[in-house]
């Protein structure tokens, strides 16, 4: 299986930046019997009993307060522009329809990763497939959301945009009971 050049730098990279938070707990661990590669990290936070008096209305953390919060570092497999409308769109409906919030936090729970594969079916025909593996935070496997079609070169090519508006809708609804049901 060939590696680009440009997937071993940020795999280098991404374990750069988690080293260098020396004060943050690791995200994961590794397990030579489960998969792991975090892309997206969320972190529950508690809803507070009281509201301090004289603290301005619009303070960052009252609008995290009670939200499951996650991270999302750019999905694999993909080219950038393509990635970060996969993401963009994955962070709208994480948190338009299931009140999950896109902040880094040091308390996350659960590890998302997300990979796309293209393969060629026919001349005119790809099979698309994208894979989320939910983590938690120690590395035990949760579960995954699985997405697969069949699409048209033209369709892949033209309507990324379009097509990553979909893919999101239907992946962050399988995120959100994965973590609903984990952090019961």
């Amino acid at each position: 299986m060939p590696f680009s050049l440009k997937g071993t730098l940020f795999g280098i990279g991404l374990l750069i930046f988690i080293a260098s938070c020396g004060d943050l707990p690791r995200p994961f661990s590794y397990d030579k019997n489960k998969e792991s590669n975090p892309l997206l990290v969320l972190q529950d936070t508690k809803k507070s009993q009281q509201e301090p008096v004289g603290e301005p209305e619009s303070r960052p953390s009252k609008s995290l307060e009670g939200k499951i919060v996650y991270y999302l570092i750019e999905v694999s497999g993909l080219s950038d522009e393509n990635s970060r409308f996969l993401s963009r769109n994955l962070k709208y409906f994480l948190n338009k329809k299931y009140n999950l919030v896109n902040s880094f936090g040091a308390k996350a729970k659960f590890i998302i990763s997300g990979q796309v594969e293209v393969r060629d079916l026919q001349p005119d025909k790809k099979e698309l497939t994208v894979r989320w593996d939910v983590f938690k935070r120690g590395g035990e496997f949760l579960g995954k959301v699985s997405q697969k079609n069949q699409i048209t070169r033209e369709q892949l090519d033209a309507g990324w945009a379009h097509l990553s508006f979909l893919i999101s809708e239907g992946a962050a609804s399988g995120i959100n009971n994965l973590v609903q049901n984990f952090a019961r």
